[in-house]
């Protein structure tokens, strides 16, 4: 069993437009509205990879009550908290000129202490349920950064493997529980370490310093530059496949997704990057965020290489 929890749940309603531009009237090509949040994105990957899952969280107003649809029409089981405002609505812009895109987020839920300790007080009585635990996606207002720290160690006392994916000091926190992989995009580990990364030899530097810290794993995804991923004794990179892009959101949520999968169908780890890299191509070729094509992913993986670097 692989569970989620997505502490910040989100829609994302992608608009695909011919061409952006400010100051004018666009009609949108097609749009559509798919589960935004990176748990749960993640929960409906690997349920649809056939594995089985279970999401926890928050959720709150219209939107919470949509994205909780989502999920039992998956058939996932789940158990959120009900929040304060309402799950967010991100807004995605495909630029099909460009092949560019922008997310526009709007905070509007947020959480009491009170729900916070029932949240982590679930994760801690489900802890036994799953021997893999994803901890996604960025922390609502009214959060402790903690938070994710004390759920990992409540999983860790399990016995669950972990996974952390999130930023800022929500990140800075999550990774004193020692988690056993984290997944900082570039982005995300530039700030992490305090400084730009230029080249694939700075971010094989500044994973090795975050591996210091406490993580058994740190994966870093790279975008159209790849994966980086190393352990203590490895370090790894997995070049970009060519795959025809409809939307780069969820990519990331597809390599915690595979990496996952690899975990629960007892596969080396270095196998377990290959899917999660092929599950991330599926996932961008398809124009929903927790979308991919479970035969894509077969293929894909036979095409990713992971190349050693030390």
């Amino acid at each position: 069993m692989i569970a989620t929890v997505t502490a910040n749940t989100a829609l994302d309603r992608l608009l695909f437009v011919p061409r952006f531009s400010f100051g004018r009237r666009i009609v949108a090509e097609n749009c559509i509205t798919t589960m935004g949040g990176k748990g749960t994105n993640v929960s409906i990957l690997v349920k649809t990879l056939g594995a089985k899952t279970m999401a926890l969280g928050f959720a709150a107003g219209l939107a919470g009550a949509e994205m909780l649809k989502m999920l039992a029409e998956h058939q996932i089981p789940f158990d959120f908290v009900q929040a304060e405002g309402e799950t967010r609505v991100n807004t995605v812009i495909v630029d099909k000129s460009t092949k560019s895109q922008s997310t526009i987020i709007a905070e509007t839920m947020w959480v009491t202490e009170d729900q916070e300790d029932v949240l982590i007080r679930k994760v801690r009585e489900a802890a036994d349920q799953a021997k893999i635990w994803c901890f996604c996606g960025s922390l609502p207002r009214g959060s402790r950064p903690e938070a994710y720290a004390l759920m990992i160690e409540a999983a860790k006392d399990a016995g669950a493997v972990t996974i952390l994916d999130t930023s800022g000091e929500a990140l800075r926190r999550g990774i004193t529980a020692k988690p056993t992989y984290i997944k900082p995009n570039l982005f995300e580990l530039e700030e992490l370490v305090g400084r730009t990364l230029g080249s694939i030899d700075h971010v094989v530097d500044a994973v090795k310093e975050v591996l210091d810290a406490g993580p058994e794993w740190v994966v870093a995804s790279l975008g159209e530059q790849g994966i980086v991923a190393a352990t203590k004794d490895a370090t790894y990179f997995i070049p970009p496949l060519d795959v025809p892009v409809v939307s780069t959101s969820g990519g990331g949520d597809g390599i915690v997704a595979g990496i996952a999968l690899g975990i629960e169908r007892q596969v080396p780890p270095e196998a377990g990057l290959r899917l999660g890299a092929a599950v991330a191509a599926s996932v961008v070729m398809s124009p929903g965020t927790a979308q991919c094509n479970p035969d894509d992913v077969v293929e894909l993986f036979k095409k990713t290489r992971l190349e050693r670097l030390d």
